[in-house]
């Protein structure tokens, strides 16, 4: 579990990189990097707190954690 965690905090931590590096060049528009930024972090957040996914998973009735994810 800890290695899946670790690979989605790089993997969003490498889409708000892009992001950030697309609204730079203009590649893509502000109005969208926003939704795209918002999603990033609601995922560096869900892969460095593993107690929220528990509560989420609680939150939702399901009985194991990970399938919440």
């Amino acid at each position: 579990m800890d290695r899946v965690m670790t690979m989605l905090t790089a993997f969003s931590l490498l889409i708000i990189g892009l992001v950030l590096y697309s609204v730079r060049r203009q590649h893509i528009r502000v109005e969208y990097s926003v939704s795209w930024l918002g999603a990033a972090i609601v995922l560096l957040i869900v892969s460095m707190r593993q107690d929220f996914v528990a509560w989420l998973a609680r939150a939702m009735g399901i009985g194991y954690p990970p399938v919440a994810s």
